[in-house]
């Protein structure tokens, strides 16, 4: 069962940022399968890895945009994505050492992230994005 959809409220209007983010909402569902289905921890593992690694990649490529387009806030917006990254970091870590509630926890944080960093600093910067000419 997925714990998140993708909306139009999600979107930053931006098609490829949107197709990341509906990418990321994917690995997250697909975290949420593994962690909750019982699945193999070194299933568990590789989920995680998948959504850290395309979390860090969307990041880059989110930064970039907003560097091209020399959005004013950038460096609050890479600080906020700094902040995730390090948390997702730790999570991986305590799961890689035997926490297996760390799986869990990490579906948390990035649901929680998708709802508030999305439809908070992610949409404040879609009209600039979109003035600038980013697809």
């Amino acid at each position: 069962m997925a714990v998140l959809q993708w909306s139009q409220d999600l979107s930053v209007r931006v098609p490829s940022l949107d197709a990341q983010h509906q990418t990321m909402i994917a690995l997250i569902n697909e975290l949420h399968d593994a962690v909750t289905g019982g699945r193999p921890r070194l299933f568990v593992d590789a989920a995680i890895e998948k959504v850290v690694e395309y979390t860090r990649e969307h990041f880059s490529f989110e930064e970039n945009c907003l560097l091209k387009a020399c959005y004013q806030r950038f460096e609050h917006h890479q600080c906020e994505h700094s902040e995730l990254a390090a948390k997702l970091d730790l999570l991986r870590w305590r799961h890689r050492n035997g926490d297996d509630a760390a799986g869990t926890e990490l579906v948390e944080t990035l649901t929680t992230w998708v709802h508030r960093h999305i439809r908070g600093s992610d949409r404040s910067y879609a009209g600039h994005l979109v003035r600038s000419g980013t697809e």
